[in-house]
């Protein structure tokens, strides 16, 4: 609902200093939703076997939806306007917030409690000696300071997987948020660059199925470093491609003059 709000803000503004205050609500609001989702999916997958797989299901059913958006809004700003855009945007962000308010959430065990999470593959109880337990076992069957005595798990998110999360998204979004400026300044139309993000979303989508069941087979860290790798080395191919594109546009300028 809150992203309705910012787009439809974002559709009306006249002037910079109300289209950012609108993009600081279009983001908090993002950022409640993209935490939000993550948990839920979480909590749906954390008693389920081949967790991977039923994730990148999940993310690339997400990435089809952003080619088709990707597609639709492109060509709807040339045919008529980004405002036109930002409006289709409200209605579809009105109609998710609505949708979510169908939703119903089960809730989880309480901290300390001995009752298994509601789901339709129940946790089997841990038993012997060496049982080691995982995060869900964790919350689901014993106080996690009992266990901890026993295992020396503790719980939390590891401080070097918070690091490696941040200066990927840094930077991933970085150059995310100065692609579409560099296609326009080599001439490229609003329809021809949501065009070519939706081809890349569309070949994302299967490419996060199969990410999945990979990360279920060889490890999340294995997957994690390959996809690491992976954007350093098709970034720094913009560096010679960006060279190569300037040089030809700078010609072509010339030869026109």
């Amino acid at each position: 609902m809150c992203s309705a709000g910012a787009y439809f803000a974002l559709s009306q503004v006249a002037s910079p200093a109300l289209a950012w205050l609108a993009r600081v609500g279009e983001a908090a609001s993002m950022a409640a939703y993209s935490t939000a989702s993550l948990a839920l999916m979480g909590d749906l997958l954390a008693a389920r076997s081949r967790r991977g797989q039923r994730m990148g299901v999940y993310r690339g059913i997400g990435s089809l939806a952003f080619a088709l958006g990707a597609v639709a809004g492109g060509r709807l700003a040339d045919l008529d306007s980004l405002r036109a855009t930002f409006l289709l945007c409200t209605a579809l962000y009105l109609g998710a917030g609505l949708v979510a308010l169908a939703l119903h959430e089960i809730p989880a065990a309480r901290p300390g409690s001995r009752e298994p999470m509601p789901s339709p593959e129940p946790i089997a109880a841990p038993t012997g000696e060496n049982f080691l337990p995982t995060p869900a076992t964790c919350l689901s069957w014993a106080p996690r300071r009992a266990i901890a005595r026993r295992t020396n798990w503790k719980p939390g998110l590891p401080v070097l997987f918070l690091c490696g999360a941040f200066l990927f998204t840094a930077a991933w979004q970085a150059q995310a948020s100065m692609w579409p400026n560099f296609m326009a300044s080599l001439g490229y139309s609003k329809t021809a660059i949501s065009s070519l993000w939706g081809l890349a979303a569309v070949v994302e989508a299967p490419s996060m199925w199969l990410a999945g069941q990979w990360s279920d087979v060889v490890g999340r860290a294995a997957l994690l470093s390959a996809g690491g790798l992976g954007a350093a080395i098709v970034i720094l191919g913009y560096t010679p491609c960006s060279a190569a594109c300037c040089r030809r546009w700078s010609a072509c300028n010339s030869c026109a003059g």
